[in-house]
């Protein structure tokens, strides 16, 4: 009875600390557009339409994961900025679960984990230019996804 008690509190807190991270992104999913904003959707664009290849046909300063994962987004939901803005508030609502999972597991206590969550999810945001499904968005959740399953 314990451990189901538990399981239902634990998933109450990622389902709030993902729908705050949600609501806060989608809050301010149209009110920037930062200029490096398109450059992710011109060279999906590329790959799409034009068959390009990473370094082959464009230079990329990192290696391609995040473009080959926009132009397969892109591919399925087009290239509106908004279809991407959407897939940002995803991104940011995993990341708060995600971190509230980690801060639960070493506070033993749902309500810190929420609360760190949350601001964690914010913290990492705050270095970049409100561009929520930015390629360092992507590479967080693989960080928070490490930190919590290894």
């Amino acid at each position: 009875m314990v451990e189901k008690r538990s399981a239902s509190r634990t998933l109450w807190m990622c389902l709030t600390a993902a729908a705050i991270c949600a609501l806060y992104a989608a809050f301010l999913a149209n009110k920037t557009f930062p200029p490096t904003e398109g450059w992710y959707s011109y060279y999906a664009y590329l790959i799409n339409e034009q068959g390009a290849v990473p370094y082959l046909d464009f230079e990329l300063l990192f290696p391609p994961l995040y473009v080959l994962f926009v132009s397969l987004f892109t591919r399925i939901f087009g290239y509106e900025i908004f279809a991407l803005r959407v897939l940002g508030v995803v991104f940011f609502a995993f990341l708060g679960a995600l971190g509230a999972l980690i801060f639960q597991r070493l506070t033993k206590n749902e309500a810190l984990g929420l609360l760190c969550g949350v601001l964690v999810a914010a913290v990492v945001q705050s270095e970049a230019v409100q561009i929520f499904y930015d390629y360092i968005r992507l590479m967080d959740l693989f960080v928070f996804a490490a930190v919590y399953f290894f």
